[in-house]
């Protein structure tokens, strides 16, 4: 079980599941279904199959934990509203957003009790909601949610508040606050602090040797960290125009991501469609005018990623 759980938390997930499921198979069969351990490893193995993108079979393990869990613990206990806001997690990735907002509302009222809000787990649960407004296109209650959320500590949420704002048409908010999710998105890839602002400054850098030089002192076991900082900052580089330069974050961090995920999980959809979208962008440009072809193919793999895993209404 724990050798599991390490196994995921350095990424290899392969490993990790098949080290969950024979300590399941162990577990059930010493102490029966309904032990507390065997929720706990039933909870870890739906962690390390949601990590993995294999969403209809991470679902039945969470209910397995969570019906153990309601059974055994007392009262408004943590775990039962880890398996609650796990199972969110999976049905908002689905695009099934009204089990995601019933499991997360349940989970977030036993974390206020338990832990306040100040907690970063509960304002992990506030972000899931937030995100379930944002999908559904119910922005107000999705900025409200972020922008609790990043007065908690959550500043990478300011990105999806400028954007919000964006979409209302208000577009000095919106500046204000992309420049505040740059600042993050620097100071997350331990990028050298300048004087300059680094809007201004990243127009004449060389994004790739940067990359490069933060890849290099990144230990292995914190890769996928470095390739979620990464994509953040191309997510801010293509609200701030710099499309050439997101899009050398989007390639990169591709390439980590295809090592630790393999071809199929939804963090490479998002990725793929992203790079379509900039070279549909870009391809006016004389530099990519020829690039629609691949465009194209990028987001057709990316489409077919997401029907993999997603309704067909997401």
């Amino acid at each position: 079980h724990n050798l599991g759980n390490c196994y995921r938390d350095v990424g290899d997930f392969d490993k990790s599941a098949d080290c969950l499921s024979k300590s399941l198979s162990l577990s059930t069969a010493a102490f029966g279904d309904d032990h507390e351990d065997v929720a706990d490893t039933c909870h870890c193995l739906a962690v390390t199959m949601t990590s993995r993108c294999e969403l209809d079979d991470a679902i039945p393990l969470f209910e397995r934990a969570l019906a153990v869990r309601r059974k055994k613990l007392v009262g408004q206990d943590t775990n039962i509203a880890s398996s609650l806001y796990n199972l969110a997690v999976v049905f908002q990735m689905k695009g099934q957003w009204n089990n995601a907002m019933r499991y997360c509302k349940e989970a977030l009222k036993i974390q206020r009790l338990s832990l306040g809000d100040d907690n970063p787990v509960t304002s992990r649960t506030l972000e899931c909601i937030g995100n379930i407004h944002k999908d559904r296109r119910d922005f107000e209650n999705a900025l409200d949610c972020f922008s609790s959320c990043v007065s908690h500590g959550n500043f990478k949420l300011q990105r999806e508040i400028a954007v919000i704002y964006q979409f209302r048409g208000e577009q000095e908010k919106a500046n204000e606050m992309f420049f505040k999710a740059t600042l993050h998105a620097w100071e997350q890839l331990g990028f050298p602090k300048s004087k300059e602002d680094p809007r201004k400054e990243m127009e004449s850098m060389d994004i790739t040797l940067m990359l490069d030089k933060r890849k290099e002192a990144t230990d292995d076991k914190d890769m996928l960290h470095l390739g979620q900082n990464i994509m953040f900052l191309g997510s801010v580089l293509i609200n701030l125009e710099h499309f050439d330069k997101a899009l050398e974050c989007y390639r990169f961090s591709n390439i980590i991501f295809q090592a630790r995920y393999g071809p199929d999980h939804l963090t490479i959809a998002e990725n793929l469609h992203q790079c379509g979208f900039i070279l549909e962008t870009l391809s006016g440009s004389p530099s990519y005018q020829n690039q629609l072809d691949e465009a194209h193919d990028l987001l057709t793999e990316a489409l077919r990623i997401r029907k993999l895993h997603l309704v067909e209404s997401h």
